[in-house]
């Protein structure tokens, strides 16, 4: 087996971050009056992958049939990557709340 499969994967999962992420972010400003915490951030993050798999699914298909495995396989892995960075922004944030209001950053 060559590394040719490996390379195209490795460049499709980086080529799949940046529309998640963009997607992610169109979302996320969308909804920036909602103060949903982390169910904002994955309800942003599952509509993200709907239409990277949408938009993937079309590209994917070029003049045959709707791809949607493939679509949701490419997208799925890199939009995880993206959920993994939010629920850790999210924890840190509640962290950084508690440590503000127990006083401990006044000593």
């Amino acid at each position: 087996m060559n590394g040719y499969g490996a390379i195209m994967g490795f460049a499709m999962f980086v080529g799949a971050l940046v529309p998640t992420y963009l997607v992610r972010l169109l979302f996320i400003w969308l909804t920036k009056r909602w103060d949903g915490g982390l169910a904002r951030m994955l309800i942003c993050n599952f509509l993200s992958l709907l239409v990277a798999t949408g938009a993937g699914g079309v590209g994917m298909a070029d003049g045959g049939p709707y791809q949607w495995g493939t679509a949701f396989f490419t997208y799925a892995i890199p939009q995880a990557c993206w959920v993994f960075y939010d629920i850790g922004r999210a924890r840190a944030h509640s962290d950084a709340k508690e440590w503000i209001r127990s006083d401990r950053h006044k000593e």
